[in-house]
């Protein structure tokens, strides 16, 4: 059986590679249109446009308010039956590991792009961030009080969550 997002994703990655797709945010991009945009958030984009709206590892940058807006965008960009899908880093709290991965994520990732990426400084806040963040329980329910039909889901003991849906069609 498939599972029921696979396939608008499948679709998402096809036109995402043919160039049909932008990059709006870090690991962000909005399926059916490729205009230029730099800020999400205020994104000028056409209501009811968007096939997919696929984000990876960037919804912990955003702060409540940001998340409101984002399922404001989302909610309005997607077409009618369009699909959605987040996963973020998390912070897997109650599991025995989380002290190794809070060490990783706090320790070992700033050090390994200290030393190998040149200072880069892409990687450096991805613990802070993630333990701030939590998990996305709190952007699904959002994603639910705007009308969307959302799943949430925990992934590798809690280590990432995502959450993922679509818009009715009327």
């Amino acid at each position: 059986m498939t599972p029921p997002m696979l396939p608008p994703f499948l679709t998402a990655v096809r036109e995402i590679i043919a160039g049909g797709a932008m990059w709006v945010r870090s690991g962000l991009w909005i399926v059916g249109d490729a205009r230029p945009c730099g800020n999400f958030l205020r994104a000028p984009l056409p209501d009811g446009n968007a096939d997919v709206v696929v984000s990876t590892f960037g919804l912990k940058t955003f702060n409540a308010e940001q998340h409101g807006i984002l399922t404001q965008q989302v909610k309005r960009l997607l077409k009618p039956g369009g699909a959605f899908s987040w996963i973020e880093a998390s912070d897997p709290k109650g599991w025995i590991g989380r002290p190794f991965y809070r060490f990783y994520m706090d320790r070992v990732i700033p050090l390994v792009e200290k030393l190998f990426l040149k200072g880069a400084e892409d990687f450096s806040m991805v613990g802070p961030y993630s333990k701030r963040f939590g998990n996305c329980e709190g952007f699904a329910q959002a994603m639910r009080d705007v009308g969307l039909e959302v799943t949430y889901r925990r992934h590798f003991f809690g280590c990432a969550t995502s959450v993922s849906g679509r818009k009715p069609v009327a």
